[in-house]
């Protein structure tokens, strides 16, 4: 089976698709993300998420693991720009070059915002 577009990646649970940033992209606030800043980090823009249940009585049957009770619905948004742990997704790379990765929510470490005003 061949994956070669986004379409076809759906998230299950506290997992998202990202997709990676060109290394040569400027942000609309205007930062360069050049090659050497991405060499230790690698930033992504958040395209999809999982669907998962948040309950307190998850939470009280140790259904939702102690790293995850900071991750709610409303922690991270599709669009969001991101920087996840090394070594802690998997790679998809499509036929137009395109990187996403899946990842779980709780390996997700930066959170950077972006301000469009700028």
């Amino acid at each position: 089976m061949k994956i070669n577009r986004l379409e076809q990646l759906t998230p299950v649970g506290k997992t998202a698709v990202l997709e990676q940033v060109p290394a040569d992209e400027i942000t609309e606030g205007g930062i360069i993300l050049p090659d050497k800043a991405q060499t230790k980090r690698k930033f992504y823009w958040i395209r999809k998420i999982g669907e998962f249940p948040y309950s307190q009585e998850l939470i009280d049957r140790g259904l939702i693991y102690p790293d995850e009770l900071h991750i709610t619905p409303d922690t991270f948004k599709v669009g969001d720009l991101v920087a996840i742990h090394d070594n802690s997704h998997t790679l998809y790379t499509m036929d137009d070059g395109r990187i996403f990765a899946l990842v779980f929510l709780r390996d997700i470490n930066l959170k950077i915002e972006v301000n469009n005003a700028d």
